[in-house]
Formats: C-alpha cells, sequence, structure tokens
C-alpha cells in the first residue's frame, strides 16, 4: 500500500463507504505478485478460471489474491462488435456483478455488510481451485451458494 498512496487513500476512501473496489491482478503469469491496485489491501483482487475451472495460465496470482471468475472466452464487445476475450478483465466483471447482486438481496433484507465481508463469503461459498503452478489455493466464486447457501449472510 505504502507504494502508491494515493491509489491507496482512495481505495480506502471508497471502502470506508462501503464500496467495494474489484481490480484485475493481471495477464502475465506471475505466480508471485499481482498488478496494481489489485495489490492494495482494500482491494478485491481478481484472477481467472477457464470453463473447466482451471487457473488460466496468464493470470497473475499469489498468496493475497481474493478470487477466481471465469474469464476465458467470455464474449465481450469490441471495436468491431463481439468478440471471444480472455484474461483477469474478463473475469474481474462476474465478480462484481455477483457483488451487486450480493448488496441488493442485502438491500432487500435489510441488511448491511461491509466489503470484506461480502469477499469472505464469495470466498467461503465458491469452488476451490487447487494451482499446482503456485502450489495455492483459490476459491472460484459461486453466487447461487453465496445467496442460497449455509452461509447466507448470517452474523
Amino acid at each position: 500500500d505504502s507504494d502508491w498512496p494515493e491509489l491507496t487513500t482512495a481505495v480506502n476512501s471508497a471502502t470506508a463507504k462501503n464500496i467495494s473496489v474489484v481490480a484485475a491482478t493481471g495477464n502475465s503469469g506471475n505466480i508471485t505478485a499481482i498488478s496494481n491496485p489489485a495489490c492494495l489491501s482494500n482491494a478485491t483482487s481478481v484472477s481467472a478460471t477457464d470453463k473447466s475451472d482451471n487457473v488460466w495460465s496468464f493470470s497473475n496470482r499469489n498468496s493475497i489474491t481474493d478470487l477466481f471468475a471465469p474469464g476465458v472466452n467470455i464474449n465481450s464487445t469490441v471495436l468491431s462488435g463481439y468478440a471471444s476475450q480472455q484474461g483477469t478483465s474478463m473475469a474481474t466483471p462476474h465478480v462484481s456483478g455477483a457483488i451487486l447482486l450480493i448488496r441488493q438481496f442485502l438491500n432487500l433484507t435489510n441488511q448491511v455488510k461491509t466489503p470484506k465481508q461480502i469477499e469472505t463469503t464469495l470466498n467461503n461459498t465458491g469452488k476451490i481451485i487447487s494451482d499446482s503452478s503456485s502450489n495455492l489455493n483459490f476459491s472460484r466464486i459461486n453466487i447461487y451458494n453465496a445467496m442460497f447457501g449455509k452461509f447466507i449472510f448470517k452474523d
């Protein structure tokens, strides 16, 4: 956090106002570092899996990577229309959308949770993905389990 004081202040300010900051970890296949701003302590860092729940080999990831989501062969808009894309930037919107759905559910049920509490719920309810390259285990989000599983937002 100390390497990026202005960005750290902005992320900390957002999370203090209960706004989740979700960031892609980067796509250079680094297994010991993740990109800025994903590396900041209050950002939710996201890396990518393929449709078979394998870690996408170009995903940056390390012990501070928070969540994984689908990020390979994702239909996305491009200048000419649509194309299949891959990367942590394709996975990050999945996590942002999951957080949005959870926040809406919480709002409808008169509950408030911090960004860290929502991230923890997504981590605890996701599918465990083992990464043989880094020898780490990660959680791929599962929004259904997060909202309706046994961990459903109980204090």
